[in-house]
Protein backbone atom coordinates (compact mmCIF):
# COMPACT_ATOMS: atom_id res chain seq x y z
CA UNK A 1 0.00 0.00 0.00
CA UNK A 2 2.68 2.02 0.98
CA UNK A 3 4.65 1.45 -2.33
CA UNK A 4 1.38 2.19 -4.39
CA UNK A 5 1.01 5.51 -2.68
CA UNK A 6 4.64 6.29 -3.10
CA UNK A 7 4.39 5.74 -6.37
CA UNK A 8 1.04 7.73 -7.17
CA UNK A 9 2.80 11.01 -5.83
CA UNK A 10 5.84 10.72 -7.76
CA UNK A 11 3.62 10.49 -10.68
CA UNK A 12 1.28 13.23 -9.76
CA UNK A 13 5.03 15.46 -8.52
CA UNK A 14 6.13 14.02 -12.42
CA UNK A 15 3.02 15.13 -14.16
CA UNK A 16 2.77 19.12 -11.68
CA UNK A 17 6.47 19.64 -12.70
CA UNK A 18 6.14 19.03 -16.22
CA UNK A 19 2.64 21.10 -16.40
CA UNK A 20 5.05 23.87 -14.61
CA UNK A 21 7.52 23.83 -16.49
CA UNK A 22 5.40 24.06 -20.10
CA UNK A 23 3.00 27.16 -18.24
CA UNK A 24 3.20 30.32 -20.58
CA UNK A 25 4.34 33.14 -19.62
CA UNK A 26 7.39 35.23 -19.69
CA UNK A 27 10.82 33.56 -19.23
CA UNK A 28 13.93 34.84 -19.80
CA UNK A 29 13.62 37.92 -21.77
CA UNK A 30 10.78 35.67 -24.16
CA UNK A 31 7.20 35.01 -23.86
CA UNK A 32 6.12 31.23 -23.91
CA UNK A 33 2.61 31.06 -25.90
CA UNK A 34 -0.24 28.31 -25.11
CA UNK A 35 0.88 26.72 -27.85
CA UNK A 36 4.21 25.89 -27.27
CA UNK A 37 5.75 28.92 -29.19
CA UNK A 38 8.25 31.69 -28.26
CA UNK A 39 8.16 34.99 -28.64
CA UNK A 40 11.63 37.60 -28.67
CA UNK A 41 10.15 40.46 -30.89
CA UNK A 42 12.56 42.55 -32.20
CA UNK A 43 12.89 46.72 -31.26
CA UNK A 44 10.12 48.14 -29.14
CA UNK A 45 6.17 48.13 -29.30
CA UNK A 46 3.59 49.90 -28.49
CA UNK A 47 -0.28 48.54 -27.91
CA UNK A 48 -2.99 48.45 -30.61
CA UNK A 49 -6.67 47.24 -30.10
CA UNK A 50 -7.10 43.28 -31.34
CA UNK A 51 -6.37 41.54 -34.44
CA UNK A 52 -4.84 44.95 -36.42
CA UNK A 53 -5.18 44.00 -40.13
CA UNK A 54 -3.31 46.76 -42.33
CA UNK A 55 -2.31 50.08 -42.55
CA UNK A 56 -1.44 53.48 -44.26
CA UNK A 57 1.01 55.64 -44.04
CA UNK A 58 0.37 59.23 -44.10
CA UNK A 59 2.28 61.03 -47.27
CA UNK A 60 5.12 62.71 -45.55
CA UNK A 61 5.32 58.96 -43.02
CA UNK A 62 4.64 61.29 -39.44
CA UNK A 63 1.29 59.24 -39.04
CA UNK A 64 0.37 55.79 -39.25
CA UNK A 65 -2.97 54.49 -39.31
CA UNK A 66 -4.19 51.17 -38.28
CA UNK A 67 -6.95 49.20 -38.89
CA UNK A 68 -8.67 46.43 -36.75
CA UNK A 69 -10.65 43.24 -37.69
CA UNK A 70 -10.84 41.57 -34.54
CA UNK A 71 -13.78 40.77 -31.63
CA UNK A 72 -13.42 44.24 -30.17
CA UNK A 73 -15.57 46.87 -31.67
CA UNK A 74 -14.01 47.83 -34.95
CA UNK A 75 -11.88 51.14 -34.35
CA UNK A 76 -8.68 52.94 -36.29
CA UNK A 77 -5.89 54.31 -34.54
CA UNK A 78 -3.62 57.45 -35.24
CA UNK A 79 0.13 56.63 -34.41
CA UNK A 80 2.29 59.47 -34.49
CA UNK A 81 5.61 57.97 -35.30
CA UNK A 82 8.14 60.36 -33.59
CA UNK A 83 6.45 60.05 -30.74
CA UNK A 84 5.56 56.03 -30.53
CA UNK A 85 2.07 56.30 -29.54
CA UNK A 86 -1.61 56.03 -30.65
CA UNK A 87 -2.84 59.73 -30.33
CA UNK A 88 -6.56 58.94 -31.53
CA UNK A 89 -8.86 56.21 -31.62
CA UNK A 90 -11.63 56.23 -33.89
CA UNK A 91 -14.70 54.02 -33.74
CA UNK A 92 -16.58 52.30 -37.23
CA UNK A 93 -19.54 50.64 -37.57
CA UNK A 94 -17.47 47.73 -39.34
CA UNK A 95 -14.05 47.86 -41.56
CA UNK A 96 -11.42 45.15 -43.03
CA UNK A 97 -8.19 45.42 -44.92
CA UNK A 98 -8.50 47.98 -47.07
CA UNK A 99 -7.01 51.21 -46.07
CA UNK A 100 -4.67 53.74 -48.36
CA UNK A 101 -4.00 57.58 -48.20
CA UNK A 102 -3.77 59.66 -51.53
CA UNK A 103 -2.71 63.12 -50.38
CA UNK A 104 -3.91 63.68 -46.89
CA UNK A 105 -7.43 61.90 -47.80
CA UNK A 106 -7.90 58.40 -45.95
CA UNK A 107 -9.84 56.24 -47.73
CA UNK A 108 -10.94 52.93 -45.33
CA UNK A 109 -12.97 50.16 -46.50
CA UNK A 110 -16.36 49.41 -44.17
CA UNK A 111 -16.16 45.19 -44.21
CA UNK A 112 -19.78 44.42 -43.73
CA UNK A 113 -21.46 48.04 -44.09
CA UNK A 114 -20.35 47.81 -47.98
CA UNK A 115 -18.94 51.56 -47.90
CA UNK A 116 -15.92 53.30 -47.80
CA UNK A 117 -14.78 55.89 -45.00
CA UNK A 118 -13.05 58.93 -46.06
CA UNK A 119 -11.39 61.04 -43.59
CA UNK A 120 -8.69 64.11 -43.71
CA UNK A 121 -5.42 64.16 -41.90
CA UNK A 122 -5.51 67.88 -40.46
CA UNK A 123 -3.67 68.73 -37.44
CA UNK A 124 -2.57 65.75 -36.38
CA UNK A 125 -6.07 64.52 -35.97
CA UNK A 126 -8.53 62.56 -38.43
CA UNK A 127 -11.40 64.30 -39.17
CA UNK A 128 -15.25 62.04 -41.07
CA UNK A 129 -15.73 62.78 -44.45
CA UNK A 130 -18.57 61.50 -46.66
CA UNK A 131 -19.45 57.59 -46.77
CA UNK A 132 -18.92 56.43 -50.12
CA UNK A 133 -22.06 53.73 -49.82
CA UNK A 134 -21.81 50.58 -52.47
CA UNK A 135 -24.42 48.41 -51.34
CA UNK A 136 -26.97 48.24 -48.44
CA UNK A 137 -25.09 47.53 -45.07
CA UNK A 138 -24.90 44.04 -43.94
CA UNK A 139 -27.04 43.84 -40.62
CA UNK A 140 -25.66 40.93 -37.93
CA UNK A 141 -29.21 39.55 -37.17
CA UNK A 142 -30.43 36.13 -37.79
CA UNK A 143 -31.73 36.02 -41.04
CA UNK A 144 -29.40 38.69 -41.52
CA UNK A 145 -30.43 41.69 -44.14
CA UNK A 146 -28.94 43.66 -46.49
CA UNK A 147 -26.19 42.61 -49.22
CA UNK A 148 -23.53 40.36 -48.43
CA UNK A 149 -20.72 42.29 -50.28
CA UNK A 150 -18.03 42.91 -48.06
CA UNK A 151 -15.52 46.03 -48.64
CA UNK A 152 -11.68 44.35 -48.90
CA UNK A 153 -8.70 45.92 -50.33
CA UNK A 154 -8.95 48.96 -51.86
CA UNK A 155 -6.86 51.63 -53.88
CA UNK A 156 -6.98 55.45 -55.69
CA UNK A 157 -5.50 56.66 -59.04
CA UNK A 158 -6.17 59.85 -60.10
CA UNK A 159 -10.03 60.01 -59.90
CA UNK A 160 -11.00 56.33 -59.48
CA UNK A 161 -11.52 54.74 -55.82
CA UNK A 162 -11.21 50.41 -56.90
CA UNK A 163 -12.69 48.51 -54.28
CA UNK A 164 -12.73 44.83 -53.92
CA UNK A 165 -15.56 43.16 -52.66
CA UNK A 166 -14.98 39.42 -51.37
CA UNK A 167 -18.75 38.69 -50.85
CA UNK A 168 -19.86 38.73 -53.92
CA UNK A 169 -17.22 39.00 -56.03
CA UNK A 170 -16.53 42.12 -57.56
CA UNK A 171 -14.70 44.81 -58.70
CA UNK A 172 -15.97 47.89 -58.21
CA UNK A 173 -14.60 51.41 -58.99
CA UNK A 174 -15.93 54.96 -58.14
CA UNK A 175 -15.07 58.41 -59.70
CA UNK A 176 -14.01 60.49 -57.13
CA UNK A 177 -15.01 63.80 -59.11
CA UNK A 178 -18.90 61.84 -61.23
CA UNK A 179 -19.33 60.11 -58.17
CA UNK A 180 -20.51 57.53 -60.82
CA UNK A 181 -20.13 53.56 -59.91
CA UNK A 182 -18.76 50.56 -62.45
CA UNK A 183 -19.22 47.13 -61.14
CA UNK A 184 -17.03 44.29 -62.64
CA UNK A 185 -18.60 40.71 -62.08
CA UNK A 186 -14.97 38.32 -60.82
CA UNK A 187 -14.18 35.05 -61.64
CA UNK A 188 -13.35 34.37 -58.23
CA UNK A 189 -12.82 35.69 -54.27
CA UNK A 190 -10.42 39.30 -54.47
CA UNK A 191 -8.65 40.00 -51.60
CA UNK A 192 -6.06 43.05 -52.48
CA UNK A 193 -5.91 45.90 -55.12
CA UNK A 194 -3.12 47.55 -55.82
CA UNK A 195 -2.47 50.42 -58.95
CA UNK A 196 0.59 50.14 -61.12
CA UNK A 197 1.77 53.66 -62.14
CA UNK A 198 -0.08 53.32 -65.94
CA UNK A 199 -3.44 52.75 -64.63
CA UNK A 200 -3.47 49.08 -64.54
CA UNK A 201 -5.10 47.94 -61.58
CA UNK A 202 -3.80 43.88 -59.78
CA UNK A 203 -6.28 41.82 -57.87
CA UNK A 204 -4.95 38.82 -55.80
CA UNK A 205 -7.26 35.82 -56.60
CA UNK A 206 -7.78 34.61 -52.85
CA UNK A 207 -9.44 31.82 -53.68
CA UNK A 208 -8.24 30.87 -57.24
CA UNK A 209 -4.49 31.09 -56.97
CA UNK A 210 -3.38 34.08 -59.31
CA UNK A 211 -3.74 37.20 -60.02
CA UNK A 212 -5.64 39.56 -62.76
CA UNK A 213 -4.67 43.09 -64.26
CA UNK A 214 -7.54 45.11 -65.16
CA UNK A 215 -7.63 48.59 -66.90
CA UNK A 216 -10.82 49.55 -66.21
CA UNK A 217 -13.45 46.92 -66.68
CA UNK A 218 -11.37 45.29 -68.93
CA UNK A 219 -8.76 42.07 -68.04
CA UNK A 220 -5.72 42.44 -69.87
CA UNK A 221 -4.44 39.19 -68.24
CA UNK A 222 -3.94 36.95 -65.55
CA UNK A 223 -0.96 35.46 -63.98
CA UNK A 224 -0.82 32.24 -61.79
CA UNK A 225 0.65 32.59 -58.11
CA UNK A 226 0.67 30.30 -55.03
CA UNK A 227 -2.17 29.30 -53.28
CA UNK A 228 -4.25 32.12 -51.36
CA UNK A 229 -2.94 35.29 -52.65
CA UNK A 230 -2.72 38.42 -50.46
CA UNK A 231 -1.05 41.61 -50.66
CA UNK A 232 0.85 42.88 -53.43
CA UNK A 233 4.09 44.68 -53.40
CA UNK A 234 5.36 46.49 -56.61
CA UNK A 235 8.86 47.89 -57.44
CA UNK A 236 9.73 49.00 -61.13
CA UNK A 237 9.05 46.23 -63.19
CA UNK A 238 8.33 43.07 -60.97
CA UNK A 239 5.08 42.51 -58.73
CA UNK A 240 5.91 40.40 -55.29
CA UNK A 241 3.10 38.58 -54.40
CA UNK A 242 2.57 37.07 -50.69
CA UNK A 243 1.06 33.75 -51.05
CA UNK A 244 -0.80 32.87 -47.36
CA UNK A 245 -1.70 28.68 -47.47
CA UNK A 246 2.03 27.18 -49.25
CA UNK A 247 4.59 29.61 -47.88
CA UNK A 248 5.58 31.39 -50.51
CA UNK A 249 6.62 34.50 -52.51
CA UNK A 250 5.71 34.68 -56.08
CA UNK A 251 7.68 37.26 -58.05
CA UNK A 252 5.88 38.43 -61.10
CA UNK A 253 7.94 39.70 -64.69
CA UNK A 254 5.34 42.63 -65.74
CA UNK A 255 6.58 43.10 -68.93
CA UNK A 256 6.45 39.57 -69.87
CA UNK A 257 3.31 39.34 -67.55
CA UNK A 258 4.56 35.84 -65.94
CA UNK A 259 5.75 34.42 -62.72
CA UNK A 260 9.52 34.19 -62.96
CA UNK A 261 10.39 32.79 -59.41
CA UNK A 262 8.61 31.28 -56.20
CA UNK A 263 10.45 31.51 -53.35
CA UNK A 264 10.36 29.67 -50.02
CA UNK A 265 9.21 31.37 -46.51
CA UNK A 266 9.64 28.91 -44.43
CA UNK A 267 12.20 28.30 -41.73
CA UNK A 268 12.86 24.61 -42.55
CA UNK A 269 13.20 23.67 -46.90
CA UNK A 270 10.28 20.42 -45.87
CA UNK A 271 8.22 22.20 -43.69
CA UNK A 272 4.54 21.55 -44.35
CA UNK A 273 1.69 24.26 -45.11
CA UNK A 274 0.83 26.42 -42.23
CA UNK A 275 3.40 29.36 -42.13
CA UNK A 276 0.68 31.91 -43.43
CA UNK A 277 2.34 34.50 -45.66
CA UNK A 278 0.41 37.40 -45.37
CA UNK A 279 2.14 40.81 -46.07
CA UNK A 280 4.97 41.75 -48.30
CA UNK A 281 7.06 44.89 -48.49
CA UNK A 282 10.34 46.06 -50.90
CA UNK A 283 12.95 47.42 -48.80
CA UNK A 284 14.09 50.82 -49.36
CA UNK A 285 17.68 49.83 -50.83
CA UNK A 286 15.59 47.33 -53.70
CA UNK A 287 17.70 44.46 -52.59
CA UNK A 288 15.56 42.87 -50.59
CA UNK A 289 11.85 41.79 -49.68
CA UNK A 290 10.65 41.40 -46.20
CA UNK A 291 7.65 38.75 -46.13
CA UNK A 292 5.45 37.82 -43.08
CA UNK A 293 4.55 35.00 -41.64
CA UNK A 294 1.80 35.69 -39.37
CA UNK A 295 1.76 31.54 -38.16
CA UNK A 296 5.59 31.61 -37.79
CA UNK A 297 5.89 35.31 -35.92
CA UNK A 298 8.75 36.19 -37.60
CA UNK A 299 9.67 37.79 -40.80
CA UNK A 300 11.32 36.18 -43.99
CA UNK A 301 14.24 38.32 -45.51
CA UNK A 302 14.73 37.83 -48.60
CA UNK A 303 17.55 38.39 -51.26
CA UNK A 304 16.27 39.77 -54.71
CA UNK A 305 19.70 40.93 -55.79
CA UNK A 306 18.97 38.28 -58.59
CA UNK A 307 15.29 38.80 -59.23
CA UNK A 308 15.00 35.61 -61.28
CA UNK A 309 16.37 33.43 -57.85
CA UNK A 310 15.56 35.03 -54.99
CA UNK A 311 16.89 33.39 -51.77
CA UNK A 312 15.92 33.66 -48.43
CA UNK A 313 18.73 35.08 -46.27
CA UNK A 314 17.30 35.16 -42.70
CA UNK A 315 14.26 35.78 -40.04
CA UNK A 316 13.68 37.96 -37.96
CA UNK A 317 11.33 37.46 -34.66
CA UNK A 318 8.49 39.68 -34.07
CA UNK A 319 5.06 39.54 -32.21
CA UNK A 320 2.55 36.84 -32.58
CA UNK A 321 0.80 36.24 -35.96
CA UNK A 322 2.48 39.51 -37.78
CA UNK A 323 -0.22 41.12 -40.26
CA UNK A 324 1.36 43.90 -41.92
CA UNK A 325 4.84 44.88 -42.60
CA UNK A 326 6.29 48.17 -43.90
CA UNK A 327 9.66 49.97 -43.94
CA UNK A 328 10.18 54.03 -43.61
CA UNK A 329 12.40 55.99 -45.85
CA UNK A 330 14.86 56.30 -42.52
CA UNK A 331 15.22 51.98 -42.41
CA UNK A 332 13.11 51.76 -40.04
CA UNK A 333 10.66 48.21 -40.05
CA UNK A 334 6.95 48.71 -38.66
CA UNK A 335 4.95 45.55 -38.11
CA UNK A 336 1.57 45.00 -37.39
CA UNK A 337 1.36 41.63 -34.98
CA UNK A 338 -2.14 40.90 -34.65
CA UNK A 339 -2.29 39.29 -31.52
CA UNK A 340 0.31 41.33 -29.43
CA UNK A 341 3.16 39.91 -27.66
CA UNK A 342 1.44 37.83 -24.74
CA UNK A 343 -1.38 35.84 -24.07
CA UNK A 344 -3.44 36.42 -21.12
CA UNK A 345 -5.58 34.51 -18.44
CA UNK A 346 -9.38 34.55 -18.16
CA UNK A 347 -9.78 33.30 -14.66
CA UNK A 348 -13.71 35.09 -15.06
CA UNK A 349 -14.16 32.70 -18.47
CA UNK A 350 -14.19 35.80 -20.32
CA UNK A 351 -13.99 35.35 -24.04
CA UNK A 352 -10.25 34.74 -25.49
CA UNK A 353 -10.71 36.45 -28.77
CA UNK A 354 -11.72 39.88 -26.85
CA UNK A 355 -8.57 39.37 -24.09
CA UNK A 356 -6.03 39.45 -27.18
CA UNK A 357 -4.30 42.52 -28.17
CA UNK A 358 -2.32 43.81 -30.89
CA UNK A 359 0.94 45.76 -31.24
CA UNK A 360 2.98 47.81 -33.48
CA UNK A 361 6.78 46.77 -33.64
CA UNK A 362 9.51 49.32 -34.33
CA UNK A 363 13.19 48.04 -35.10
CA UNK A 364 15.89 49.21 -37.80
CA UNK A 365 16.67 47.22 -40.81
CA UNK A 366 19.36 44.45 -39.55
CA UNK A 367 22.99 44.56 -40.87
CA UNK A 368 24.34 41.04 -41.71
CA UNK A 369 25.25 40.15 -37.79
CA UNK A 370 22.05 41.59 -36.35
CA UNK A 371 20.65 39.50 -39.02
CA UNK A 372 22.44 36.43 -37.86
CA UNK A 373 21.48 36.87 -34.18
CA UNK A 374 17.60 37.33 -35.05
CA UNK A 375 17.41 33.87 -37.59
CA UNK A 376 19.08 32.19 -34.77
CA UNK A 377 16.77 33.90 -32.40
CA UNK A 378 13.74 32.61 -34.57
CA UNK A 379 14.90 28.61 -34.49
CA UNK A 380 15.23 29.20 -30.76
CA UNK A 381 11.75 30.19 -30.54
CA UNK A 382 9.87 27.55 -32.87
CA UNK A 383 8.89 24.42 -31.16
CA UNK A 384 8.33 22.37 -34.90
CA UNK A 385 11.37 20.16 -35.48
CA UNK A 386 11.33 18.72 -38.67
CA UNK A 387 12.92 15.50 -37.23
CA UNK A 388 10.10 14.80 -34.71
CA UNK A 389 7.22 14.61 -37.66
CA UNK A 390 9.11 11.65 -39.42
CA UNK A 391 9.77 10.06 -36.27
CA UNK A 392 6.41 9.47 -35.72
CA UNK A 393 4.81 6.01 -34.64
CA UNK A 394 1.69 4.46 -34.74
CA UNK A 395 0.11 1.14 -32.39
CA UNK A 396 0.44 -2.08 -34.41
CA UNK A 397 -2.90 -3.10 -36.56
CA UNK A 398 -3.75 0.72 -35.90
CA UNK A 399 -5.21 1.61 -39.46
Amino acid sequence: MIKRIASSLSLVLIVCSVAVAQLPGEKDGRMLLPNGWWLSPAGTSIDLSDLPLNAALSPDQRYLVVTHGGMSKPVLMLVDLNEHKVVQTVPVKDSWLGIVFHGKTLYVSGGNQNCVYTFSLEGGKLRAARTIQFAQPRTSGYPPKGTYAWAAGLDVNRNDLAVVFRGDSTLRYYNLKSRKIQKVRLDGMPYYCKYLSDGTLLVSMWSSKRIEAFRGKRLLYRVATGDHPTEIAVRGSYAFVANANDNSVSVIDLRTRKAVANVSTTIYPDSPEGSTTNSVCVTNSGKYVLAANADNNSLTVIDISNIKRPVPVGFIPVGWYPTKVLELKDGTVLVLNGKGNCSYANPEHQYIGRLLKGTLSFFKFPDAKELAEYTKQVYMDTPYRPAASKEATFESGNP
